[in-house]
């Protein structure tokens, strides 16, 4: 069998019925493993922390909102074999223009604010381990932890290659998420009241609030990073991308499908997409609630907002309030371990996502530089930027609501673009219907709106 206008033999290796949804799970996870970091770990903490179950709808609102918007990401380009900034170039005006406004969002997220992140894991050691630096401050102390926990991420990014990473990241997921959900199974019948008020949506009451919700809407679950997914999807191989892989991009014309058994293979495809999303999302649901309640049930008792140099040892107070003293340790072992594949996924990600525009504009530099040596010197810039930001900026926690706060219109006009291309660009057999478009454009506006409402109120 041949695409139209091409001589390869379309290669898809898999069909739903000879391998299993688990064994493509890993892309998934990393995405996972990035959103635990500055979401799960320190931004639902603070909404605890600060305004105990008020925000709990919003959480849950962006958890179900971004699942099928997820979804909607890697049917696009599992059918058509094309990358977020091919997708999008292929849909025409207006939507060809989102990719580049995405890029330069992420200039600002991934080469200058990615510090707060890692900043997380070096408060972490200092408070274990101590200082260093003779004669140096408190900051300086951690200034300098941080920058050892970047070298470290650097160093295993450089070393390594995609499948370790992917491998690395599922095993930190699943056991931290399991410290998490014993801690909070201890907490939750003492805040079942503040829970259930916190369903019914309410407004901000100040501009901190209105902060920490679109920090909430743009981190919960990944912000706009979520369209990594492809790129890691890519990695893998999984539908027409590792046809794309072998022989080249697809056009529009030559992803539609030749025969009937291609459209059930391909399905095949789609139902493990939707599979790895629903498992996906379940352990990232038993993350966001089980941090949110040990934020709620035992921060915003004792009056703890998350903030300035203690960060570290108020977090631990999620666990050590529970379990003992004796977990604190383990707490912080987690923790640090969740917020180093955190930060390999953010730059193993972003990389990759910076490798398209480079590649469609400036086909020359890949010459005589590999891919993947143009991938490790972008990673590199990355690191040393969102570092030395952090150095003359030590304020993690802002800079995490900050990143949070940029993704949130963003992820909206993302939903929206996704809505055309899942409706309007896809070959007929695998398109949405009319209610998950409606639905989808009307969450896309709402984050939108949210974004756009804070940058006149402020």
């Amino acid at each position: 069998m041949t695409e139209k206008g091409s001589t390869q033999p379309r290669v898809m290796r898999v069909s739903g019925e000879t391998v299993t949804a688990l064994a493509w799970i890993g892309p998934m996870l990393m995405l996972l493993a990035e959103a635990i970091g500055s979401g799960e770990i320190l931004t639902e903490p603070v909404a605890g922390a600060r305004y105990g179950g008020a925000l709990l709808w919003l959480i849950l609102l962006t958890i179900v909102t971004k699942a099928f918007w997820n979804e909607a990401i890697g049917r696009v380009s599992i059918v058509t074999g094309q990358n977020f900034l091919e997708a999008c170039s292929g849909m025409g005006p207006p939507f060809s223009w989102v990719p580049w406004i995405w890029f330069c969002i992420n200039l600002i997220k991934d080469f200058l604010l990615r510090g707060g992140i890692v900043a997380i894991a070096g408060l972490i050691c200092h408070d274990v381990f101590g200082g260093l630096l003779p004669g140096a401050g408190e900051i300086q102390q951690q200034v300098f932890w941080t920058f050892l926990n970047f070298l470290l991420v650097w160093v295993i990014l450089i070393a390594g290659g995609y499948r370790p990473v992917e491998t690395f990241n599922t095993v930190m997921c699943l056991l931290f998420t399991l410290s998490l959900l014993i801690c909070a199974s201890f907490v939750a019948p003492d805040v079942g009241g503040e829970l259930a008020r916190g369903l019914v949506p309410r407004m901000a009451t100040d501009f901190d609030q209105l902060l920490v919700m679109m920090s909430l809407a743009g981190i919960v679950m990944a912000g706009s990073g979520t369209i990594k997914y492809s790129a890691w999807a890519e990695e893998r191989g999984m539908g027409l991308l590792g046809h794309a892989r072998e022989h080249g991009r697809l056009t529009r014309e030559q992803f539609q499908p030749n025969s009937p058994e291609e459209v059930s293979r391909m399905r095949g495809w789609l139902r493990i997409n939707r599979t790895n999303i629903i498992l996906t999302y379940v352990l990232g649901l038993i993350v966001c609630m089980s941090t949110f309640i040990l934020g709620v049930g035992i921060l915003h008792p004792a009056g703890i907002t998350l903030g300035g140099p203690g960060l570290a040892r108020e977090l631990s107070l999620m666990m050590t309030e529970v379990l003992g003293p004796w977990s604190r340790n383990v707490f912080y072992l987690g923790a640090w371990a969740a917020i180093i594949s955190t930060a390999i996924s953010i730059f193993d990600g972003s990389s990759r996502m910076f490798l398209q525009p480079l590649r469609m504009k400036a086909p020359g530099l890949f010459g005589k530089v590999s891919p993947q040596v143009w991938q490790k010197l972008i990673l590199s810039a990355m690191m040393a930027g969102s570092w030395a930001v952090y150095a003359f900026f030590p304020k993690p926690v802002t800079l995490v609501l900050i990143m949070g706060a940029i993704d949130t219109p963003m992820i909206g006009i993302m939903m929206v673009s996704y809505a055309f291309l899942g409706r309007k660009y896809l070959p007929a057999e695998y398109r949405y219907g009319k209610a998950w478009w409606a639905g989808i454009v009307l969450m896309g506006c709402l984050y939108l709106t949210l974004g756009v409402s804070y940058a006149f109120l402020k």
